[in-house]
């Protein structure tokens, strides 16, 4: 027959240490729960904290640039008459052939150029699918004949031209055998 001495020791033992054994299973249940489910709660918990930590930042930034905002826009001076004509010229709200005439005939004076022919074709519409024809901007071709001067000169005109109040594109550019007359074709815009 088989020995169960060991047996009756280990309950012996167990029913004198009863309360502290059952301690010791508490504590390994609380430890094992912990593992098992607290620690997965803490650690969405801590990150909780700190996805709205960041986005407290994230308003504080906001509001920041919001006053900033508010505060420059309260320094915004009012354009003066002259300002509001300089920006009319850029895109103006209908084809100022006069005063594109005069302004082109200026350019090409300074450069050392005589405006031999000056022509204006109609208006039309900017590319049918482009943005510009959301916003409503319509072109005009010019051609523009220039008598006299040089290369020199002429690149003087070209960089006027760049440099010009008036939004103008240059479409094509045709030079005279002997290189004494200039033929150019440009496209400005107006916002009717």
């Amino acid at each position: 027959m088989p020995d169960l001495s060991y047996k009756k020791t280990i309950i012996d033992i167990w029913n004198k240490y009863e309360r502290f054994w059952l301690f010791l299973i508490a504590i390994l249940v609380l430890i094992i729960g912990y593992l098992l489910v607290l620690n997965k709660q803490l650690a969405n918990y801590n990150e909780s904290r700190q996805v709205v930590a960041g986005l407290q930042e994230k308003i504080s930034i906001a509001k920041f640039q919001l006053n900033e905002s508010q505060r420059n826009a309260s320094q915004i001076v009012e354009l003066t008459t002259e300002e509001k004509r300089l920006l009319s010229l850029v895109l103006p709200p209908a084809p100022d052939t006069p005063s594109m005439i005069v302004h082109f005939t200026n350019l090409a004076k300074r450069a050392g150029f005589v405006v031999s022919n000056l022509s204006f074709s109609d208006s039309v519409n900017v590319l049918p699918n482009s943005s510009a024809t959301a916003a409503g901007v319509q072109k005009m071709m010019i051609k523009l004949q220039l008598a006299g001067g040089d290369y020199d000169s002429f690149k003087l005109f070209l960089s006027f031209l760049e440099k010009s109040a008036i939004i103008a594109d240059i479409n094509s550019i045709s030079v005279t055998d002997d290189g004494k007359s200039y033929n150019i074709s440009l496209v400005t815009y107006y916002r009717p």
